[in-house]
């Protein structure tokens, strides 16, 4: 074999243990490298100007300042402007506007309206039942005693709304019936009762609706999930179903801001 076509012959080989190589070193190199460290989303808490706990947005509330600096509530998370975070329920509320920590966070001179703790509940109020209106143009929303009793018996029902004026005797057991189907199926069962007659119907389009059973789907989530949020800013803070320290399980972003 001339040295020519040994070379040849040889080349891939070498190639392959330059290759082998290279790759053991990368190898070492990232093994001594420390493990990358993922950015945390810095929407996934933020720090209640009143307790100072890290909470999702889900459990606070945002507030702007208008034009002429007034304090404003932000339900929706879209407002322009710099904001600040206050857990939602009517005593920080109240405490952030008695203690002047909206202008302290907001670092401007503002105002908050004496009524603004009232003006928070009647807009999740609002905004629940603008959600229930959507689910039941959507068709999820069953509605009149029978009709509903028959829709927890099979099941299809995902939560239970009855009117908080309505009779103790009807609303309880559909209440106990709702409660032992969901059980045996291991699943939550969820009474919703933060509406009068009136504000059902009206929400609704029906007359004189008492009881309704939502069943599955985005938009019926939507509705629970708005309930619970007016229910707990309702509540009095030494109820024992809501519990300030609580706050489940969270990925704790570093140094959060009060203010966006």
């Amino acid at each position: 074999m001339t040295d020519a076509t040994r070379a040849g012959h040889d080349a891939p080989v070498a190639e392959a243990a330059n290759a082998v190589s290279e790759t053991g070193e990368a190898c070492q190199q990232s093994a001594a490298r420390p493990p990358r460290v993922i950015k945390q989303d810095p929407d996934r808490v933020r720090l209640c100007i009143v307790t100072r706990q890290e909470l999702p947005p889900a459990k606070l509330i945002r507030f702007v300042a208008d034009p002429d600096g007034i304090i404003v509530p932000d339900l929706a998370r879209r407002l322009p402007g710099r904001g600040v975070w206050v857990t939602a329920t009517r005593e920080a509320v109240a405490t952030a506007a008695k203690r002047g920590l909206f202008a302290k966070n907001l670092k401007k001179p503002v105002k908050a309206d004496k009524e603004l703790v009232d003006q928070v509940e009647k807009l999740l109020a609002a905004e629940a039942r603008q959600v229930l209106s959507l689910a039941n143009k959507a068709g999820l929303v069953t509605t009149g005693f029978s009709k509903v009793d028959n829709a927890l018996g099979q099941g299809e029902a995902i939560a239970l709304i009855a009117a908080n004026d309505a009779s103790v005797d009807g609303a309880g057991k559909l209440a106990r019936k709702f409660k032992a189907v969901q059980g045996a199926k291991n699943r939550a069962a969820p009474v919703i009762q933060d509406f009068t007659i009136a504000e059902l119907s009206l929400a609704i389009g029906g007359s004189n609706v008492v009881h309704a059973a939502l069943a599955g789907g985005g938009l019926s989530r939507r509705v629970v999930t708005c309930c619970q949020r007016l229910r707990i800013y309702r509540m009095h803070p030494d109820s024992d179903e809501v519990d300030g320290s609580n706050t489940g399980s969270l990925d704790v972003v570093a140094q959060p801001d009060s203010a966006d």
